[in-house]
């Protein structure tokens, strides 16, 4: 019989202690810090750190950016086949550059980057492009995004 991984309940919770939880999971897990964060939601280092650790807070804004990108994280989980260790080298593989000319629907949004840098590059803009191309992916609609 497959034995099915379990997750921890804030996996599916949407209270800011668990949004905390996530984040901290995706240190541990997907090897991203506080840095990466503060670029991906465009933030000050010591406002994300501050929020991390409770004793701040987060734009509203921003805090949305953060539970769209742990959605797409899931989601990332879900097509590798709930391998928290594939999807860190994902986060670090640098993928060839594709020529714009030559790009499809199939073409990572990322293309000659890692996904780490596309995200911290484009910001929270990143993460619905993401979200698109792997549901496309994993729901078989390509063309959908």
């Amino acid at each position: 019989m497959l034995e099915q991984p379990t997750f921890p309940d804030f996996f599916q919770e949407e209270t800011p202690d668990a949004l905390r939880s996530c984040v901290d999971w995706l240190e541990q897990e997907i090897g991203l810090d506080d840095q990466f964060f503060a670029k991906l939601l465009k933030a000050d280092a010591p406002t994300f750190s501050d929020w991390r650790r409770a004793d701040g807070e987060l734009s509203q804004e921003s805090e949305g950016a953060l539970r769209q990108f742990w959605h797409t994280t899931l989601h990332l989980l879900s097509f590798l086949n709930f391998d928290p260790a594939r999807v860190k080298e994902l986060f670090g593989h640098v993928t060839s550059e594709c020529p714009v000319d030559q790009r499809s629907a199939l073409t990572p949004p990322w293309s000659g980057s890692s996904l780490k840098e596309y995200f911290e590059q484009i910001g929270s803009p990143a993460i619905e492009k993401v979200d698109c191309w792997v549901t496309g992916l994993r729901f078989g609609d390509i063309y959908a995004a």
